[in-house]
């Protein structure tokens, strides 16, 4: 009778033990998650929305001082521009990372709302050295950029130095009706862990037949073509040589020469996709069926359900106001 007592009070007892654990796990699990992913994603997501808040308000600024001065009015004055948060990059759309899929005119599955658009984007971001200045206060203080400082920097400058050249000569050769943007990993790191990338690099993202239609509500849906090439190039898609003491000799080109080359002309990404050098992603438009026929690992065509969980976590952490202005 002994033994059988003990026997069913070891049996209460690793019951006791097993709901134990059965409770405890599903609570652990949860904390983890919040710990290790919620709240570093929220973390991440207020800086990035207090960084571009803050972006938009000297903009506010800029454009209202000249006719606010002129008519003698008391406010607030822009910030000088050595004294105040400046992009990475200038004069071009900067994506952000609850908005970018429309501001590339893109649908949440990968696809495109039109045929026949192009784009140069490139993603930058500073070294894993702390950002100086306001940088601290909207930016990973960290960097993002694994590579030594001078070769993030002299990249963020290259491409720059395009875009001046762009305002001031216009466009070269054939490379009418593109338009530029860029990615700061350093502010908007969704965005780079989305797309599996880190910086340098340069992405060109084309738009393309075929397409298809949805009559309810009507829209059009079109093919997409990225590319993605890591800066610095290892070989170039054009050949260039420079006169050095009077003798024709191959020169490799500095960042700016290199993204000019890729950017300037026309038949640049083919070159490197025939040489191995640039990764090709499509989400192709099955016209008979209207599927999405996705070529390279089902990277873009997993963006809608990431999208959506990223949705989640922005719509839970702010307030009416706030969501309005990033989703207006």
């Amino acid at each position: 009778m002994l033994s059988l007592n003990r026997l069913s009070w070891r049996w209460r007892k690793l019951c006791l033990y097993i709901c134990i654990l059965s409770i405890a796990l599903p609570i652990l699990s949860i904390a983890l998650i919040f710990v290790f992913f919620i709240l570093p994603n929220n973390a991440v997501a207020e800086r990035e929305f207090a960084y571009f808040s803050e972006i938009a308000r000297l903009e506010e600024l800029d454009s209202q001082s000249p006719w606010l001065a002129q008519m003698d009015l008391e406010t607030e004055k822009a910030p000088p521009y050595n004294q105040r948060l400046l992009p990475l990059i200038h004069d071009i759309t900067q994506l952000n990372s609850w908005d970018w899929q429309k501001q590339l005119n893109l649908y949440e599955d990968g696809t495109a709302e039109y045929p026949s658009q192009r784009f140069w984007l490139y993603v930058g971001g500073t070294a894993k050295t702390q950002r100086s200045g306001l940088g601290h206060m909207f930016t990973d203080q960290n960097g993002s950029c694994e590579d030594p400082p001078y070769i993030c920097d002299s990249w963020n400058e290259g491409f720059n130095r395009l875009l001046e050249y762009y305002h001031t000569h216009g466009t070269t050769r054939t490379t009418k009706g593109v338009s530029y943007g860029f990615v700061d990993c350093d502010v908007s790191p969704m965005i780079c862990e989305m797309w599996d990338i880190k910086p340098v690099m340069l992405v060109y993202l084309e738009t393309k037949s075929p397409c298809t239609s949805e009559m309810d509500p009507f829209r059009f849906i079109c093919s997409v073509k990225w590319t993605f090439v890591p800066l610095p190039l290892k070989k170039m898609p054009f050949p260039r040589k420079e006169m050095i003491k009077g003798r024709l000799v191959p020169t490799f080109p500095s960042a700016y020469e290199q993204m000019k080359a890729l950017v300037g002309y026309d038949g640049a990404t083919e070159g490197l996709e025939l040489t191995g050098l640039g990764d090709v992603f499509e989400n192709i438009i099955d016209v008979e069926t209207g599927t999405v026929i996705s070529n390279g690992g089902g990277l873009l065509s997993s963006l809608g359900s990431v999208m959506k969980a990223r949705h989640w976590l922005w719509s839970g952490t702010h307030s009416k106001e706030e969501e309005d202005y990033m989703y207006k």
